[in-house]
Formats: C-alpha cells, structure tokens, sequence
C-alpha cells in the first residue's frame, strides 16, 4: 500500500495506491468528508486489481485552500489524479456526495470508463442548506466527528459553494456497464424509490443492489458483503 501527494494547481492532494497489477484500475472517490483511510481495507480486499483513491481538498492530508470547494474544484482534483496516474480504460466509484463528483466526471472520460459503481445516492449535486456547517460540526461518521475529519473553513466552503445540478443525463449517457449500491431509508439511507425510478429509467441495464440491514454507511454492519458484490461487478460475475 502506498500513498503519495500531487499537485493541482496549488493544491495538494493525498492519494493511495494498493500496488495492485492485475486487472482494470479501480479509481475511488470518497464521501463527503472521507478520505482514503477510509477506503484502504477495500483497496487491500481487492488486491491484486489496481486501486487508487483520493483525499478530496480539505480532507485528511490534503491541503484546505480557503475557498474553492465547488463541484468543478472537486472534479479537478479527481481529474488531476486519472491524468496523472492512468494512461488507459479504469472503472469508478462514487460513494455519497462523492457520487455526484463521480457522474460529474463521466464526461471527461466517457470512452475510458469501463464501469461505474455508484453508492447511495441520487444522480445530482445538491445544495446544502444554510447553517449546514453549525448542523453537522458535531456529527460522528464511523467513529470521528466531522470537525476532526474537515476544518470549519472547508466545510463552510462547501455549504457556500454548492448548488443544485441535476446529473441525470451522465447517467443516460454513459456507455459501460453500471452499478447502484442503496441501504434500506429506514435506517437513513439516502436513495428513495423516486431516486431509483429516476436512475433506472436512465439507464434500462443498470444493475441495483439493496442492503437491507444497512443505513446510509452501506458497509456497516459488515463490510464484506458490499466487498464482494463490487468485485463480482468487477469481474463481470452475478452480483
């Protein structure tokens, strides 16, 4: 496992790479105030295939700039990552509000992604309502409160810079195969059945996998089911 910096702009960016040499890259786009420690026992689960993954600005190591946290600031860094790192076909994961950074990137490498896995959330950037940061600075995810996984500022940056845009047509429109991952409302999972009805349509060949006994945090309370069912999707077999 290793993990290394690059540069976009004057950004720098904390990304891990499994080492991985075996099958298409695995390229992860982390929720919305993830960053790749909580993503390295997937990138280990499914070594031998390539996986990279990246701290978002503002997350884990990566730099905090003052501003610049929209939904293009996001994609820039995504995209900074695949130039720098990928020369060929990659498959994508989007989980959270990193879906939206996911689908909003599908554009730029719609011939080069070969699947997309999408977790938990509806196709589009949604703007977080005023107060946001105040809401949320107290909120835990898996074990840490937000403040200790984003300074105030770059959650404030976020709340200031969001705006609704629907995403849809990414999904229409890319060519590869697709997977949808959802946990059950009734335990705070995002995605209703409106949202689902919407991707489908989309997307007639979308492939939807739903976990019962899962929230919003689809890998709690056992991670290795929603392991397996991504690299089956990988490799081509019955999820």
């Amino acid at each position: 496992m290793r993990t290394f910096k690059l540069k976009n702009g004057d950004v720098s960016l904390e990304c891990l790479n499994n080492e991985g040499h075996d099958g298409y890259p695995l390229v992860i786009i982390p929720g919305l105030s993830e960053n790749i420690d909580d993503w390295t026992e997937l990138a280990q689960f499914l070594y031998p295939r390539p996986v990279y993954a990246i701290s978002l600005r503002g997350r884990g190591n990566s730099d905090a700039p003052p501003d610049a946290y929209s939904l293009d600031d996001h994609v820039s860094d995504v995209c900074t990552m695949i130039d720098q790192n990928l020369v060929s076909k990659f498959d994508l994961l989007g989980y959270s509000r990193g879906v939206s950074y996911a689908l909003a990137t599908l554009p730029t490498y719609r011939e080069r992604i070969r699947r997309l896995i999408l977790g938990d959330y509806p196709a589009r950037h949604t703007r977080l309502p005023d107060g946001y940061q105040a809401a949320v600075a107290s909120s835990i995810w898996r074990g840490r409160a937000m403040s200790e996984r984003m300074p105030r500022h770059a959650i404030e940056g976020l709340q200031r810079s969001s705006r609704h845009i629907d995403l849809i047509d990414a999904v229409h429109d890319f060519p590869g195969e697709m997977l949808l991952l959802y946990g059950n409302v009734e335990l705070g999972a995002l995605l209703g059945t409106d949202d689902i009805k919407r991707y489908t349509s989309a997307k007639p060949s979308l492939k939807v996998r739903l976990f019962e006994n899962s929230g919003h945090d689809l890998f709690s309370p056992d991670p290795l089911v929603v392991w397996r069912v991504i690299s089956r999707f990988l490799e081509d077999a019955s999820i």
